[in-house]
């Protein structure tokens, strides 16, 4: 017995097993879809002249803590722009 004859899947298990791969994939296109609209939107920064490796950094901060931008602080300090930018990555 080989083993494409020992696995014999039940209908309903075979069926929530598409559906399983159907919903994975179109989470896949949603995701290449953002990463399409995210990079559309760095070129428009640049584009705009701004320094689109600051701006990384900007939105990479504002996902950390307070707590954790203090710690962050107190490694390096920020970066000139960022200071600049408070009220967009500065404690909410």
């Amino acid at each position: 017995m080989d083993f494409e004859e020992r696995i014999v899947l039940q209908p309903p298990l075979t069926d929530q097993i598409r559906a399983y791969v159907k919903a994975l994939d179109n989470l896949s296109e949603q995701q290449e879809a953002l990463a399409k609209k995210k990079s559309d939107m760095y070129a428009e920064a640049r584009a705009c002249g701004i320094d689109t490796r600051t701006l990384r950094k900007a939105v990479k901060r504002r996902r950390l803590t307070p707590a954790q931008r203090k710690a962050q602080d107190e490694k390096k300090p920020p970066y000139d722009l960022l200071v600049a930018y408070e009220g967009i990555v500065g404690d909410d």
